[in-house]
């Protein structure tokens, strides 16, 4: 999440990393890499963190073309990550104005939980959106299941990515109004 928070806040990596001996970043989340994942930090630290991939049988042959999609992740997908922090923005004001109990987007993540007057479980608009070929997952605890609403039933996570156009986002929010008019 670490290119999520430059971009968002403004701060080029080396502040966020300063006061840590090492930090590992995924080029696959946000940035749309197939795999991949880097560990930065001091020679003697990354030495270190070699000798353990080897001696647990880590590593790869042959992995140039990864890194080279590593690379171009790296060079042309960085800047548009504000387009998914838009994208967010983008939906949490749809489903604000859907009932929503919405927290501000920070990044591309949007935290909410279904309107509390919903009669049935939100389950059953996942299920009908499926019908319509939308896919969103069920409650979300987050990590250590921590969550803003410390309810994992009523809690949900949406995030947008490279892989979430301006279009998908309004036809989510289509999709869920249309199914939340269909419950009431």
């Amino acid at each position: 999440r670490l290119w999520n928070a430059c971009i968002a806040s403004g701060h080029e990596p080396h502040e966020w990393c300063a006061q840590f001996d090492t930090v590992s970043v995924c080029l696959s989340k946000g940035l749309g890499a197939p795999i991949g994942s880097v560990l930065c930090g001091e020679a003697h630290h990354i030495e270190r963190a070699r000798h353990f991939r080897k001696l647990y049988g880590g590593g790869w042959r042959q992995a140039g073309i990864l890194a080279a999609a590593g690379l171009h992740a790296l060079r042309e997908h960085r800047d548009r990550l504000a387009d998914d922090h838009q994208n967010a923005c983008e939906l949490a004001e749809g489903l604000t104005e859907l009932g929503f109990d919405v927290e501000p987007p920070e990044t591309n993540m949007v935290w909410c939980a279904p309107p509390s007057d919903l009669s049935k479980p939100f389950g059953a608009v996942a299920e009908r959106l499926a019908a319509e070929r939308i896919l969103i997952g069920g409650a979300y605890a987050g990590p250590r299941g921590r969550n803003p609403w410390g309810e994992v039933h009523r809690s949900m996570r949406f995030v947008t990515h490279l892989q979430t156009p301006r279009g998908a986002v309004r036809r989510l929010l289509d999709g869920i109004g249309r199914q939340l008019g269909r419950l009431s």
